[in-house]
């Protein structure tokens, strides 16, 4: 468990299936990732089981396109010739690539929960559950396992 001290930022377990499926149906740059095919096969899922599609997809590293390309979305985008803005998690992918360019893990973002918690306010992370402290600070209140480390 994590307890918030200041305003804190995290990712946390993975997100729905119906999330993942709107990521791959308006940005272009995770569908690559992903592949047509399994892209393909998550969108053809039904239900919002959560977790499912992610585990479901198996993608390539070699095909992450950061970096050279980078994920250079400014304040908007255009989807089928109409602009939008950018979502929550696409301005978050921005933040990410601002502080750490080049860096592949920073599409993870799409795929998992992003949390913010106010000063007081608590998040659980399961056992082997994906998670990244992104920013603010806060307490971790953990039990013995092998991710403790007793001095």
């Amino acid at each position: 468990m994590a307890v918030a001290v200041t305003d804190f930022h995290a990712l946390c377990g993975f997100a729905t299936t119906q999330e993942l499926k709107e990521v791959l149906r308006t940005v272009p740059e995770v569908q690559e990732l992903v592949g047509k095919e399994e892209s393909r096969k998550l969108l053809s899922v039904k239900g919002q089981d959560g977790g499912i599609g992610m585990e479901r997809l198996e993608m390539d590293s070699e095909k992450i396109p950061v970096g050279e390309k980078g994920w250079k979305r400014e304040n908007g985008i255009l989807v089928n010739g109409v602009a939008r803005s950018l979502t929550t998690k696409e301005q978050l992918v921005l933040s990410l690539e601002k502080q750490y360019p080049g860096d592949v893990g920073v599409l993870a973002a799409f795929f998992l929960n992003f949390v913010k918690l106010n000063p007081g306010e608590a998040l659980y992370v399961g056992a082997n559950e994906p998670h990244a402290y992104l920013s603010g600070e806060c307490i971790e209140c953990m039990a013995t396992s092998d991710n403790v480390k007793h001095l």
